[in-house]
C-alpha cells in the first residue's frame, strides 16, 4: 500500500494538530512566564494581562504570556510608625525603623484612564499607572486604602461607571496611623475617601470596634457584584466575644451599591455541608457563573478534607431577606456588636418591606446551607473559576499540591458537579485560577503563571 503526496500532506497537518503528549500525559501548555516574586493578582485586559507580585507588576501578552514590560515596585523606604510620605512619624525611635521594605501587591484594577495598583508599603497607598508604560505614574495618592502587612487580606472591586471603589482590608495592629482605616468602606476613585467621610449622619463604611480587633480577625477572600448589591465573602470567629483561635465561619457581607451610609451593610453565614452533614467551614476561593456562588471550602483544619459547593444567588437574597424581615418583626438583635450595632430589632411589621430593600441591615442568624457539589477526602482545594461555555457550566479548580481539576455542572440546578479531567500545572499550590476565555485559562502556581487550554 502506497500513500499519495495529498494523503501525507493530511496526515502531517492532522497530527500537527493534535496536543502534544509528555510522559504520557496531554500537555495543555500554550503559554508561561517565570515571575521573579509570588504572584498576588492578575487582571485581564483584551490582549495584554497584568500581574502584581511582591516588588513587581508585569504587563505580558495575554495568549503567550510573553514579557511586555516589568517594573520594581520594592522594595523602599518605609515604616509602620511613619506616614505615608514618612514626614511625621509617631514614637520617638520611629525613624530608626525607616527600613527597605518588601510591597506585596494586594489590588489590581485595570480602569478607562489607567492601571490601578495598591500596595502593603507606605500604609497601603494607591497609584494610578499608564496602561501604555506602567513604569510611568500618572497619580499618586496619601490615603491608607490596601493593607499595610503581606498577612493581612484585601479584596476590591471597581464600578468605573459611577467612579467607585468597594473595599475590604484586615485591621493590621503595627501602625497607629491604621486606627481610621475601615473595614470595609466604599470609596471615590478620584480622591479614595470613603463616601460621606466623618459625617455625623453616616459614612459609606464600618470599622471593627477597637475593643475587639485583638481577638475578632476577619479575612477577606472575595468580591463580587450581584444585581445592585455589593458582597464580600470572609473567614472570621462565630461569635465576637471569643478567643482569637476560636470557630470559625464563612460569611457573606453585603451592602447596596448606592448606599453612602451603609444602613443596609448585613452579614449572613454560608455553611457547606457533606453528605454526613459535616460543615465544610473555611473559604479558600470563590466565584460566580450563571447566578450561581461557586465557593472552595476545607475542614476546620485545613489538612485532610474539602469541597465545592455551589449556592444559588436567588437563595442568597432571600436568605438576606428572611434575616431582615424577622429583625422588621421585632425578633432578637441587630446582632452586629463588633461594629457597634447591636439594638434590639424594633417591630415595624406593619409597614411593607421589599425583598431587595436597602433600607435595614443585620447580621442574621439564619444562615444559608448548601450540600457539598463534590467532596474531596485527602486533596486540598486552593482556587476556582467558573465560567459557562456554549451552555454548560465549567468549573476548574486548584490543589495545594499543584492539580488541576476540571468539572462541569451535571444540569443547571443540580448544584452537583462531574470531573471529567486532571492534570498537574506546578509542584506547589495553585493559588489562582482564571478563564482566559472559552477555551483557555491562567493558572498561577507561586511566581510561575502559565495559560493552557481546557479539556473538551
Amino acid at each position: 500500500m502506497y500513500l499519495l503526496a495529498t494523503d501525507i500532506l493530511c496526515l502531517i497537518a492532522f497530527i500537527s494538530f493534535l496536543p502534544p503528549v509528555v510522559n504520557g500525559q496531554v500537555s495543555r501548555l500554550v503559554g508561561s512566564f517565570h515571575s521573579k516574586s509570588h504572584i498576588s493578582n492578575v487582571e485581564l485586559a483584551d490582549d495584554i494581562v497584568y500581574l502584581g507580585a511582591e516588588n513587581f507588576l508585569y504587563s505580558l501578552n495575554a495568549t503567550s504570556l510573553s514579557l511586555i514590560q516589568a517594573v520594581a515596585t520594592g522594595p523602599v523606604l518605609d515604616s509602620p510608625l511613619c506616614n505615608a510620605e514618612l514626614t511625621s512619624c509617631i514614637g520617638a525611635r520611629a525613624k530608626a525603623t525607616i527600613v527597605e521594605t518588601n510591597n506585596y501587591n494586594k489590588i489590581l484594577h485595570k480602569l478607562p484612564g489607567g492601571l490601578f495598583t495598591c500596595g502593603t508599603v507606605r500604609q497601603g497607598t494607591c497609584e494610578l499607572r499608564s496602561l501604555d508604560n506602567i513604569a510611568r505614574i500618572v497619580k499618586n495618592s496619601s490615603v491608607p486604602v490596601a493593607a499595610n502587612s503581606n498577612n493581612a487580606s484585601t479584596v476590591s472591586l471597581i464600578d468605573a461607571a459611577s467612579e467607585k471603589l468597594y473595599v475590604a482590608s484586615t485591621h493590621s495592629f503595627d501602625s497607629p496611623y491604621r486606627e481610621d482605616v475601615p473595614s470595609v468602606t466604599t470609596r471615590l476613585l478620584y480622591n479614595l475617601l470613603p463616601i460621606n467621610a466623618g459625617s455625623l449622619d453616616g459614612e459609606a463604611a464600618v470599622h471593627i470596634r477597637a475593643e475587639y480587633r485583638s481577638r475578632f480577625r476577619v479575612n477577606y477572600v472575595h468580591a463580587f457584584r450581584d444585581e445592585h448589591y455589593i458582597y464580600w465573602a470572609t473567614v472570621q470567629n462565630k461569635y465576637v466575644m471569643s478567643s482569637a483561635y476560636a470557630k470559625k465561619v464563612t460569611k457573606l457581607i453585603r451592602v447596596c451599591q448606592d448606599d453612602d451610609k451603609y444602613v443596609s451593610y448585613s452579614e449572613i453565614e454560608i455553611q457547606c455541608r457533606s453528605e454526613d452533614n459535616a460543615n465544610f467551614n473555611i473559604l479558600k476561593s470563590m466565584t460566580q457563573a450563571n447566578g450561581q456562588l461557586i465557593g472552595v471550602f476545607t475542614d476546620e483544619d485545613g489538612q485532610r478534607d474539602s469541597a465545592i459547593c455551589i449556592f444559588s444567588l436567588e437563595k442568597i437574597r432571600l436568605t438576606f431577606y428572611y434575616n431582615i424581615d424577622r429583625c422588621r418583626s421585632g425578633t432578637d438583635t441587630i446582632g452586629m456588636p463588633h461594629i457597634g450595632r447591636d439594638s434590639k430589632c424594633i417591630n415595624k411589621s406593619h409597614l411593607p418591606l421589599a425583598e431587595d430593600t436597602c433600607l435595614l441591615g443585620v447580621g442574621g442568624t439564619i444562615e444559608a446551607s448548601q450540600l457539598a457539589a463534590v467532596q474531596f477526602t485527602d486533596r486540598l482545594l486552593t482556587a476556582v473559576d467558573a465560567r459557562v461555555v456554549q451552555g454548560k457550566t465549567l468549573v476548574i479548580a486548584g490543589t495545594n499540591a499543584g492539580e488541576v481539576l476540571q468539572m462541569s455542572m451535571i444540569g443547571q440546578l443540580s448544584h452537583k458537579l462531574e470531573k471529567y479531567a486532571e492534570f498537574v500545572v506546578g509542584a506547589e499550590a495553585v493559588s489562582k485560577i482564571v478563564f482566559a476565555g472559552d477555551s483557555t485559562f491562567y493558572a498561577i502556581v507561586g511566581n510561575e503563571p502559565s495559560v493552557r487550554t481546557v479539556a473538551s
